[in-house]
């Protein structure tokens, strides 16, 4: 099975679910599950600027890049 963690937690530092997931996804993998792990406070998210240009210009693709 494939399974999927979006980590938002803002510090990893401070929170304890960094370590957590960290001990899920060891178990899910010995199981013989395949895990990603996002951690999404690492990753350059940007906003939606409402210029339709996912739809009109590049359709599925957005203007602005991110991760």
């Amino acid at each position: 099975m494939k399974i999927t963690f979006m980590n938002g937690t803002p510090d990893g530092a401070q929170y304890q679910m960094d370590d957590y997931l960290q001990g899920l996804e060891e178990s899910l993998t010995t199981a013989g599950h395949e895990v990603t792990h996002l951690h999404l406070r690492a990753m350059d998210m940007r906003t939606c600027i409402g210029c339709f240009g996912c739809w009109v210009k590049t359709p599925g693709e957005c203007f602005s890049p991110d991760d």
